[in-house]
């Protein structure tokens, strides 16, 4: 049976002290301030390009969407299948190995 050290008594203030030694760095650095600022200015100039486009552009690009999606349904039929079929064969390994080590450790 193991024997256990009792923890001394003056360890929280050893631990207290050395939390209020630490100084926290400040919440938002420069870095911080350029990169949100460069972020904004993208989403802005993405925003103002959407908004003046031609009508027509718009719809083609709609159009473009559309028959991506669909593209996308008819050749995916059979990833589902393939990845359920993938998953179960990887579930049965983990338990196979498991049903091993079990049956021979007497």
């Amino acid at each position: 049976m193991p024997v256990y050290q009792t923890m001394p008594r003056d360890i929280t203030a050893g631990v207290m002290a050395l939390l209020q030694k630490d100084v926290r760095p400040a919440f938002v650095t420069w870095n911080d301030f350029v990169l949100s600022l460069v972020i904004a200015l993208c989403v802005g100039a993405l925003w103002f390009a959407v908004q003046n486009l031609h009508p027509l552009l718009l719809a083609q690009i709609r159009m473009q969407g559309i028959l991506f999606y669909q593209d996308v349904l008819v050749n995916a039929r059979w990833l589902i299948p393939a990845i359920l079929f993938g998953f179960a064969a990887f579930l049965s390994a983990l338990t196979i190995s498991y049903l091993q080590n079990q049956l021979s450790v007497k």
